[in-house]
């Protein structure tokens, strides 16, 4: 951080000499300007009034002298300045004045440069300081703002909480609640996923809260994202907003769209009711959720909605007739793909023609989960494979995203794996990509083209693998192909880059250090000590 300083003084000479005298730049400081007298400097202040930190200013000069600049900055300042008085001799009185100012310290002329070095360290030490209690308190402002705010959206709320809010704030005139969705719709392994969430918090969170305050600097953003499955939302209130809200968050999401760390996503924004008392806050946030639960069933040629756009919803709850349930299920036990696809079309038209509530949508999606289970109950050779099946499928079916493509999706993984199942076991599979990783472990493997062949959702697999190898399908390979290495390096006399790619590693740097995680020993180290 450099500190930017103003020098006023009426001499040329000490002017010049103090611009000179030392390297500002090696103690964090750097001179903005100089002035002869007080009223140019407080002139060039009044049009920069954040760009400056230190003031070195004489005391007697014609016109303004330094104690009047100094009074007169204090009245002007929007943060605080130090100051630094310059004089040819020690005045008791000035010194008096100095000190109701607030002055830092006091250079007596001719100026030398160890007495200025000693005092910028002091001005360094004391803003270092300053500012590290500027952060514990805005920090401690910001927890409880968070802790209002989210009492607030629950309608959790105490007259403190309102009277914290209002003292930040100032003017409310109107207040809407905003919910950003993010969901990842490609495969991820568990690595790539905790990746992609260092990067949302990362790179993307402040630049929401950026961009958001950019165009209504009063509006809040909720300190993290919360997670759900491969879903991410984050709350935003946009306060005192105007009749261009909906254009402003198209823009912004397009902005932050650009920023997303690596992965396939969609981002939706689901925007309550408009609100004009702090009380009715939980009201706009409520009519939020509906609206994401809206875009949780059923897309739009828009990725924002809003509450004023949402349907007048049914709340009949004899939707669905027998014989559609039990055409979905028999198509389900016979494999049938084609009438599968035709049946979830037909639901899905039901859901919407009907104008379903979402909380009912709900309720239908999870009667086909529990009659699922009575599919399961007809196959003989149950096991904890099965088991772990249906827990994956009840994840999938409460996830934040299910429209009629992944309706259609997790039906077709049901019907395919029950198909599977009655020809082989999951063992069986898990010992063939165990064979195919032995045999093939030098080429590119990956879930995802396993659970293609094998018609197994790849996350799916992934935990099958875990469970019956006791780790992840990557660990795995790699202990392979590290064993294979060793191996190698023992028995040929091959460079140890060219050992990385025959064993599989596309970078001799990634393959040292997995070696050495977990060997324990570096390539070198180990081919010494084995030869």
């Amino acid at each position: 951080m450099t500190l930017n300083v103003l020098i006023v003084d009426d001499e040329p000479l000490i002017r010049k000499g103090l611009t000179t005298m030392i390297d500002w730049s090696l103690y964090g400081f750097s001179v903005m300007g100089e002035f002869s007298n007080g009223e140019d400097a407080l002139a060039y202040l009044s049009e920069n009034p954040n760009q400056v930190d230190v003031i070195l200013t004489d005391i007697r000069m014609p016109g303004m002298d330094g104690l009047e600049l100094i009074k007169r900055v204090k009245e002007i300042a929007t943060k605080e300045i130090y100051f630094v008085i310059l004089s040819g001799y020690y005045e008791f009185e000035y010194a008096k004045k100095a000190i109701q100012y607030q002055v830092k310290d006091y250079l007596l002329k001719p100026i030398q440069a160890d007495d200025l070095i000693e005092i910028l360290k002091k001005i360094n030490v004391d803003y270092m300081q300053q500012v590290k209690e500027e952060i514990e308190v805005n920090t401690r402002k910001k927890a409880l703002l968070d802790r209002s705010f989210s009492r607030l959206l629950l309608n959790n709320y105490s007259s403190e909480d309102i009277g914290l809010i209002e003292a930040h704030y100032q003017t409310i005139a109107t207040i809407v609640s905003v919910i950003m969705t993010i969901t990842v719709i490609e495969n991820m392994d568990t690595e790539e996923k905790s990746i992609f969430y260092k990067g949302l918090k990362q790179s993307v969170h402040p630049h929401i809260q950026e961009l958001i305050q950019t165009y209504y600097p009063a509006s809040y953003v909720s300190p993290s994202f919360q997670k759900k499955g491969d879903t991410y939302s984050i709350n935003l209130l946009i306060i005192n907003h105007n009749e261009k809200v909906q254009a402003t968050l198209v823009d912004i999401s397009n902005q932050l769209l650009a920023l997303m760390p690596h992965g396939f996503h969609q981002m939706q924004l689901a925007v309550g009711s408009v609100e004009k008392q702090l009380n009715n806050v939980a009201q706009s946030y409520q009519s939020a959720l509906l609206v994401k639960e809206y875009n949780r069933y059923f897309s739009s040629s828009y990725f924002i909605n809003n509450f004023e756009s949402l349907p007048e919803f049914s709340m009949e709850t004899s939707l669905l007739s027998p014989s559609l349930n039990a055409r979905y299920l028999k198509s389900i036990k016979n494999h049938d793909e084609e009438t599968l696809a035709l049946v979830v079309k037909e639901i899905y038209r039901l859901f919407q023609t009907r104008q379903l509530h979402p909380e009912l949508i709900n309720r239908h999606l999870l009667f086909f989960t529990h009659k699922l289970t009575t599919v399961f109950s007809e196959i003989n050779d149950k096991n904890e494979a099965e088991f772990m099946f249906l827990n994956y499928i009840d994840e999938k079916m409460t996830s934040d995203v299910m429209r009629e493509e992944n309706f259609l999706t997790v039906s077709l993984e049901i019907a395919r794996y029950i198909s599977r199942i009655k020809q082989s076991s999951s063992s069986d599979i898990l010992l063939n990509i165990k064979e195919e990783i032995e045999e093939h472990y030098m080429e590119k493997l990956t879930l995802k083209e396993f659970g293609e062949k094998y018609h197994i959702n790849n996350v799916y697999l992934g935990q099958l693998f875990r469970k019956h190898f006791g780790m992840q399908f990557i660990d795995f390979l790699n202990h392979y192909r590290i064993k294979k290495a060793c191996e190698q390096l023992i028995e040929t006399e091959e460079r140890i880059y060219r050992i990385a790619e025959n064993v599989g590693f596309q970078s001799p740097d990634y393959f040292i250090k997995k070696f050495l995680q977990l060997m324990g020993t570096t390539p070198g180290k180990y081919r010494m000590e084995n030869s």
